[in-house]
């Protein structure tokens, strides 16, 4: 043998297991935590006809009583305002979509009507675009029926999201989506 070389022993070193390298706080840090959802469910079940709830719901409850009747006349004006530029666009969306006028009427003052009952912001404005009057066009050039069934499920939809408070999911859409906004 060399002088330079020495024999090699093999040691069994020991390492210890994941398992026990971790705490027991930090390995239920790794593990995937499935939401209670029999438990979110009992508590939206008592919690859904509480008063509370109502007047979150449908805020109409809360403002109305205490609104003051001063201010009637610059609503009354700020409204019409709204109304005569509405109309216009309305009638304008309607033909875009390949619909008689009237639809394009009917579509922008339905929403500001529903808003009075749901809505919980003063600042917003309820109308119809011209991005979904171009996507309502080729189910409305077979029947107008296909259109006004169209905005009867989206409307459908929207009141459910509303009531199972899931407007947090627009959150998820990008911006651009939500502007309109389509590059090549």
């Amino acid at each position: 043998m060399s002088e330079f070389t020495t024999p090699v022993t093999a040691t069994a070193v020991s390492v210890p297991s994941t398992s026990s390298r971790l705490s027991l706080g930090e390995a239920d840090l790794y593990k995937e935590q499935l939401p209670p959802l029999g438990r979110k469910l009992r508590v939206a079940l008592i919690t859904c006809c509480r008063p509370q709830t109502i007047v979150q719901k449908f805020p109409i409850i809360s403002w109305f009583p205490r609104y003051q009747w001063s201010y009637l006349l610059q609503d009354f004006i700020a409204g019409f305002t709204v109304g005569l530029t509405t109309i216009p666009q309305a009638i304008a969306y309607g033909v875009v979509a390949g619909l008689e006028p009237q639809y394009g009427l009917y579509s922008a003052f339905m929403g500001c009507f529903t808003y009075i009952i749901f809505g919980s912001c003063k600042d917003v404005t309820i109308a119809t675009t011209a991005i979904m009057a171009l996507m309502v066009q080729p189910y409305a050039s077979i029947s107008p029926d296909y259109a006004i069934l169209l905005c009867f499920l989206a409307g459908c939809t929207i009141l459910l999201l509303g009531l199972c408070n899931l407007g947090v999911l627009v959150r998820f859409i990008s911006i651009p989506v939500i502007t309109g906004e389509y590059k090549l």
